[in-house]
């Protein structure tokens, strides 16, 4: 299976997206104890999730539903002791449309 890319979005969504702050319509985590995963920021009113890699590389998916995102969000937690990686790899990352920032 190949993952998605798509053309970025226009500069108006661009500036939707990043301007929103974390409260009702944005949700953020970081994960602590993921190899591959920094950080998720996730947009409601856009569906997006932004991804910071450990490695640095930062990309946005799109289309994401709500339940995905809290699914992912959910490793961030100590009671979660799956991989928060190996869900990406399986739920994200072959399956949405993304663009690298």
């Amino acid at each position: 299976m190949t993952s998605k890319t798509t053309t970025p979005p226009t500069t108006d969504v661009w500036d939707t997206l990043l301007s929103e702050e974390v409260g009702p319509n944005k949700v953020e985590t970081l994960f602590t104890r993921s190899t591959l995963l920094e950080r998720a920021t996730y947009s409601k009113i856009m569906q997006s999730l932004t991804l910071t890699f450990r490695n640095g590389a930062k990309y946005c998916y799109f289309n994401i539903p709500k339940e995905v995102a809290d699914d992912l969000f959910s490793y961030s937690s100590d009671k979660n002791t799956g991989s928060a990686g190996k869900f990406f790899v399986k739920e994200i990352k072959f399956k949405y449309t993304h663009h690298k920032l």
